[in-house]
């Protein structure tokens, strides 16, 4: 069978969907893709607080103040933050502010620090009040009703700080997909162990399985097995209970094609596309298990594998997890010199 690279990896994406979303821990949430907007349900500051330490004040009360001459206002309150008590300051007045706190009921306005003499009974003020208010208004920062972050966008740190702000510890998402790696040849080595004659180290599980992490997967390498048709059927039907995409790592030579479509089709259905992508020239692919579990073989020439993980498994991964666009962006440029391929 054959068809354009473009055509068949198009088909192959379409043919898996994002995984069931569930509301989850949020710190377990790192990484997924939110299964839809995440709205704030607060505002935040919930109440306008003080952007800087200083003294909270009316504005009639100190209009006028510099340095030559001062306004002197006596201090009632001293306000630190999470301080629950409901302070009134009367006109002529002032309280004593830490950044973070409340401002009390009856001032619109922090005087810095940097303003004044530092005064704790009473306070010399030495400059007259700017635009700036040093007040961060309730809803200031978080407004209810904010789209904190969009559907259908990878969960980083900072996504989880923002969500953790607003007051939520949980999140809708669809969840990072399990994706077993496996690599098939009897002539792979484990890394790390001796090569014997006519053997070479097994690399493009590695490859592939660090890859797969890096676009979002839950990606696991199973050590290499060999082209043994019981072997293989037996590792499949372990590991089908925990994979929500089973990867295979093809070993060279048409015998360990012959075995992986042989114990495929037993447990499902697979079939081997030819593609016109140099270096893949077939990659097969199917459903397995009770759970008609997706399978994707890749070739393990590590050059072919590279451009499987980018042309397909990659976009696979990404369209599981709900992130639209599946391929990377494409960007033009113009070349300004030779390019030495020696």
């Amino acid at each position: 069978m054959s068809a354009s690279f473009d055509a068949f990896v198009s088909s192959l994406v379409d043919s898996v969907k994002p995984l069931e979303s569930l509301e989850i821990p949020l710190l377990e949430a790192m990484g997924c893709s939110v299964a839809s907007d995440v709205v704030s349900t607060v505002d935040v500051p919930a109440v306008a607080i003080a952007a800087v330490d200083g003294y909270c004040v009316r504005l009639v009360d100190v209009q006028g103040a510099s340095a030559e001459s001062p306004v002197v206002v006596p201090i009632v309150a001293d306000v630190v933050p999470g301080d629950a008590s409901a302070i009134s300051v009367q006109s002529g007045f002032g309280a004593r502010i830490t950044a973070g706190s409340a401002i009390p009921e009856g001032t619109e306005y922090v005087i810095p620090t940097e303003w004044t003499d530092g005064g704790v009974a009473r306070v010399s003020i030495k400059q007259a009040p700017t635009q700036e208010s040093f007040v961060i208004p309730a809803g200031g920062v978080l407004g209810k009703s904010m789209v904190l972050v969009p559907a259908h966008t990878r969960l980083r740190s900072s996504h989880l700080g923002l969500i953790a702000a607003a007051g939520s510890d949980r999140v809708s998402v669809n969840p990072r997909p399990r994706v077993v790696v496996i690599p098939v040849g009897s002539e792979l080595v484990e890394p790390g162990h001796a090569l014997g004659a006519g053997q070479v180290s097994e690399s493009s599980g590695s490859l592939v399985t660090a890859a797969l992490r890096d676009a979002g997967a839950l990606a696991f390498r199973i050590p290499a097995l060999p082209t043994d048709a019981r072997t293989l059927a037996a590792t499949i039907e372990d590991q089908l209970v925990r994979a929500d995409l089973v990867v295979l790592i093809d070993g060279a030579g048409a015998r360990t094609r012959g075995v992986v479509r042989d114990v495929l089709n037993r447990v499902g259905g697979v079939e081997f596309t030819d593609v016109s992508a140099e270096p893949i020239s077939v990659v097969g692919h199917g459903r397995v298990g009770p759970d008609s579990i997706p399978v994707i073989i890749v070739p393990c020439e590590p050059a072919a594998a590279f451009v499987s993980i980018e042309m397909i498994l990659r976009p696979v991964v990404r369209r599981m997890l709900g992130l639209e666009p599946v391929h990377r962006p494409i960007v033009r440029a113009l070349l300004k010199g030779d390019v030495d391929t020696q």
